[in-house]
């Protein structure tokens, strides 16, 4: 997960290209995949240029070209990074709205720095399947483009279960955040586990308390100024190895109904407010990101 911030890696931004694990080996990256190629001619990439591969997962190679064609390249690698992976995530839980909102929606959060994105149906939500492979595919380009080491995760899941990522077991975090310890994988859409200590939050026109008079108490659970790369964004305390993660709920135009906000309240998840404006919700989820992203220090 990205800091929230640019990074500047010169000449270099444009050539960097994400690559599945399998093309990679201990000497050499191969890519074949039709958009990475189309980029690479375009730019007039050719023999002995330098080139920066990721895998998505922390793993950053410097490598040269050695061979280009139609249909692959091959480049050797130089040298391998390894990145930590970031002790403060953020996951947003995302009531699926218009397919263009969507797109929107993926886009944004990646360049912010999100780690996960749950796209979930809703009492009020668009009824419409989710093209998942399109939005990896978004998540990648906005990745190479913001300057990411790690991809964030793209899920669909039911309500019900994304409700499960914040359990009631664990120390509370904050008044009423209690922590979790791991999330279930239930069917249709089995979430990739969390295994960390998760502060869940929903965004509700009618909750009493602010976004950031929730926050502010769950600051002194993270130590700043220890970031051990670009991409991570805070430190928890030394005495746990845990990650923080904040899962943020996201409503649809209607907002969440007062059925699913109690639901959500009975699975420890604490209805916040952003104020009295009425946002739209690719808006809300954006404007909720940033409030937690400055209420953590990372805009430090």
């Amino acid at each position: 997960m990205s800091t929230f911030r640019c990074i500047n890696v010169g000449k270099m931004t444009h050539n960097r290209f994400f690559v599945p694990p399998s093309q990679i080996s201990q000497t050499h990256v191969k890519i074949t995949d039709t958009d990475n190629l189309h980029h690479i001619r375009v730019i007039r990439l050719g023999i002995n240029d330098e080139i920066v591969v990721l895998d998505g997962k922390g793993s950053e190679y410097h490598a040269r070209i050695s061979s280009i064609s139609s249909r692959e390249l091959i480049a050797e690698i130089v040298i391998k990074k390894v990145y930590p992976s970031p002790t403060l995530q953020i996951t947003i839980v995302q009531s699926i709205p218009k397919l263009d909102k969507v797109n929107l929606i993926v886009e944004k959060c990646t360049e912010l720095g999100v780690s996960k994105v749950v796209f979930v149906e809703t009492s009020r939500s668009v009824k419409k399947q989710i093209n998942l492979s399109r939005l990896e595919r978004i998540a990648i380009s906005a990745s190479s483009q913001s300057g990411r080491i790690f991809l964030p995760v793209i899920e669909e899941a039911r309500f019900c279960d994304a409700l499960t990522m914040v359990s009631h077991e664990g120390a509370p975090l904050a008044e009423g955040a209690p922590l979790a310890k791991e999330a279930p994988t239930p069917n249709p859409y089995p979430l990739s586990p969390i295994l960390v200590n998760t502060l869940g939050l929903m965004l509700w026109e009618n909750a009493e308390k602010g976004i950031g008079e929730v926050l502010r108490p769950a600051i002194g659970a993270i130590t700043r100024g220890n970031r051990g790369d670009r991409n991570a964004s805070s430190s928890i305390p030394h005495s746990t190895s845990r990650i923080l993660n904040i899962v943020l709920f996201v409503g649809p135009e209607g907002g969440f109904s007062q059925e699913e906000a109690d639901e959500a309240v009975r699975k420890s998840i604490i209805p916040v407010s952003m104020g009295n404006q009425i946002l739209r919700t690719e808006t809300a989820g954006l404007v909720g990101l940033t409030i937690v992203a400055y209420e953590m220090g990372l805009l430090n």
